[in-house]
C-alpha cells in the first residue's frame, strides 16, 4: 500500500506563503510630515430664495437645500474659519 502524504498544489503553496509573509512584522517606515494646523470653525446654514442662491452659483449649478436634520431647507453656508495655530516642515 502506498503511503498518502500532504500534497501541496503549486497555487496553494504559493497562497499560504504570501499568507504567512503578511503576518510577518514588517520594516518601519517613517512619515514626512507635511503640515499642521488647529482652527475654530463656525457653520451657519441659511435659507435663501431661490433666485438668490442660483445667482451665487457658476453657470450650470444648481442649489440643492438639505431635505432632513437640523439643516433642513438650509441653501446657503457660510462658514467661518478661525485660524490659531499653523505649522509646517
Amino acid at each position: 500500500m502506498r503511503e498518502r502524504g500532504l500534497r501541496l498544489t503549486v497555487p496553494a503553496f504559493v497562497a499560504g506563503a504570501l499568507s504567512m509573509a503578511a503576518c510577518l512584522p514588517s520594516q518601519a517606515r517613517a512619515e514626512t510630515f507635511s503640515a499642521a494646523n488647529n482652527d475654530y470653525r463656525t457653520y451657519l446654514y441659511f435659507q435663501v430664495p431661490e433666485a438668490t442662491a442660483q445667482r451665487l452659483l457658476p453657470a450650470g449649478w444648481q442649489a440643492t437645500p438639505a431635505q432632513s436634520g437640523p439643516t433642513q431647507g438650509a441653501n446657503l453656508v457660510v462658514i467661518l474659519l478661525d485660524q490659531l495655530m499653523a505649522q509646517d516642515a
